[in-house]
């Protein structure tokens, strides 16, 4: 029991804390058991030492980070689009990569390749919305004031369809909150608000955390089980504005993508408010009164008169993308049986609309930085004597940035179970401003990932920061794959570096992000022509590096906080044991 004491205590102690105890044990312990507990506490202290300090002393490369990056975000890759030629070469590089380092691959996995089926639609500027009032016909212009989100089954719509208000079109039982109780849309189209009810209260729809039912694809399943021919969503009064609007407008300028094997979608629709105030001019409520009940949280559903034709013209192919995966098997003998999954999307949108005559959208933050750094990582790790307890799978995802197809179809083909996947650590996007102080957890809140990543930005001389006030997390957490791995129940979050810097004022990194997001976020200049703080990324990936150790060493497992909808869902994973 004496010595069970000591060697956990030693855990947690450094060699000057060792000599004090040291000298006590020469006092208490009997002189046959002391030059026992002696040896047994020097080899704890040192073998506890590079367990809980696996990798703080071993700094990334930073001209390996550098290489990797500028290589895979030059024109030569045309953008890594999914489909594309240089999504492929992307994939062949990145395989080579993982073989490079040492990985090891899953059986069937050949070259670390999960062939992803992809079903590739491209909507034809011939496609004809029609929308009627009761006054008027409206002929909204496509790629400007309406968008094709999903085409579904319903390329034609050739006679009218009424249409049925809505509200935020979610059906969600656990919040006791249902858009649908008292309207009927069978074989009829449902129009809805984009996002989900406002709320303070962490339990109701996660406070100022997004839940799953704001996403669009989400709404449209909704609609499609409740019996509807299609769906049109307007952009809520918060989230839109016209910048914002033009630049999605680029974005859907890209063919659409769907897992192959998805079952068959309804028609969904974005529209312009624009459109959307000429639409309910002549009905129960105009779109001014329904802005006016959205702000007040008050939104309610009802029957419209108008309705719908649409008629769609398009291309489509079936093709694979492979996801790039491979595994750091862990030390322990049990918990190498369990794994921490680490992604990076390696895809970005290829060869797109040209804007100031380039068409390459190179990709370079969003996300050549972040596979980067999930290689730099996976190789120190691999190279490194000391081996977290549990296995790390590390995984370059295809079609992030169509859906997060890549992770979606993983989890629905785990190369490692996934009740036994205990977290999911995610990069998209990397500290280039400068070096930072403070960090920022995306979605950490939400389980016991806070309290590790705290931990670790302790250890490192860091401070866990609040979200920025001048962005927004629901957004942040929502759009990438982390949101994959949280709906399906694994606990999982984002980190970038805060905004509090060692070198810049707080204003200055601000106006960097700002000015990021506005000119070169999805546009053919973010490439690497940008100006990138280097220091900045190497201290980025030395905190995930052992931001990841840390959660592969630890020998309980980050659980989801009770509040969330996530928390149930990882209970139902577990006891399906899928």
């Amino acid at each position: 029991m004496i010595i069970f004491h000591f060697k956990s205590l030693f855990c947690f102690v450094n060699f000057s804390n060792f000599l004090i105890l040291f000298y006590y044990a020469r006092n208490l312990i009997k002189f046959d058991l002391y030059y026992y507990i002696i040896i047994l506490c020097i080899f704890t202290v040192i073998s506890s030492y590079g367990q809980y300090n696996l990798y703080y002393n071993q700094k990334p490369d930073r001209e390996n980070l550098r290489k990797v990056a500028y290589e895979l975000a030059a024109d030569e890759f045309w953008g890594r689009g999914t489909g594309q030629k240089g999504g492929f070469i992307a994939a062949d590089y990145l395989a080579a990569k993982f073989g490079e380092i040492g990985l090891k691959q899953f059986p069937g996995y050949e070259n670390f390749e999960q062939n992803v089926p992809l079903h590739e639609i491209t909507v034809q500027p011939e496609s004809v919305l029609e929308l009627y009032n009761s006054v008027d016909t409206i002929l909204p212009e496509i790629n400007f004031e309406y968008l094709v989100h999903k085409t579904g089954s319903g390329t034609i719509i050739p006679k009218p369809v009424e249409m049925v208000f809505a509200g935020f079109g979610i059906s969600a039982p656990e919040y006791d909150y249902n858009d649908y109780r008292n309207i009927n849309v069978l074989n009829k189209i449902v129009v809805c608000y984009s996002g989900e009810p406002e709320s303070d209260d962490d339990i109701y729809f996660m406070g100022n955390i997004a839940t799953k039912h704001s996403n669009i694809d989400i709404k449209q399943r909704t609609a499609l089980a409740q019996g509807a021919k299609a769906c049109i969503i307007i952009p809520n009064p918060i989230d839109f504005d016209y910048e914002e609007w033009t630049k999605t407008v680029y974005e859907y300028s890209f063919p659409e993508l769907s897992l192959a094997y998805s079952p068959s979608d309804i028609l969904t629709l974005l529209i312009q408010p624009e459109i959307a105030s000429k639409l309910f001019a002549y009905e129960k409520y105009d779109y001014e009164t329904l802005s006016k009940m959205f702000f007040e949280n008050k939104l309610i559903s009802f029957e419209m008169k108008s309705k719908m034709t649409f008629r769609g013209f398009y291309k489509d192919r079936i093709f694979f993308s492979p996801n790039i995966i491979g595994y750091l098997e862990g030390s322990d003998s049990k918990l190498k049986q369990t794994c921490v999954i680490v992604t990076a999307h390696y895809d970005h949108l290829g060869i797109g609309p040209a804007i100031r005559g380039d068409s390459i959208y190179n990709g370079m933050l969003d996300n050549a930085m972040g596979v980067s750094s999930l290689l730099e990582i996976a190789r120190i790790m691999q190279k490194s004597e000391a081996k977290p307890l549990r296995s790390v799978v590390f995984m370059l995802t295809t079609a992030e940035e169509k859906g997060l197809l890549g992770s979606l179809h993983y989890l629905n083909y785990p190369a490692f179970p996934l009740y036994k996947t205990i977290a999911n650590i995610n990069i998209d996007g990397m500290a280039f401003i400068d070096n930072f102080n403070s960090v920022v957890g995306i979605g950490s809140k939400l389980s016991e990932l806070d309290t590790i990543l705290r931990t670790t930005a302790r250890n490192m001389n860091l401070y866990l920061e609040e979200f920025p006030q001048e962005f927004i997390e629901i957004e942040s957490f929502n759009r990438s794959d982390q949101i994959a791995f949280a709906s399906a129940g694994i606990p999982g979050m984002m980190v970038m570096d805060g905004t509090h810097y060692k070198n810049v004022s707080r204003d200055y990194g601000i106006f960097r992000l700002v000015e990021y997001m506005a000119g070169f976020y999805h546009t053919p200049f973010d490439d690497t022509d940008i100006l990138i703080n280097w220091h900045a990324a190497v201290q980025h990936t030395h905190l995930l590096m052992n931001l990841i150790a840390t959660v592969a060493m630890s020998e309980t497992e980050p659980e989801w906080a009770e509040w969330t909808n996530y928390y149930y869902e990882r209970i139902k994973l577990k006891n399906e044991k899928r």
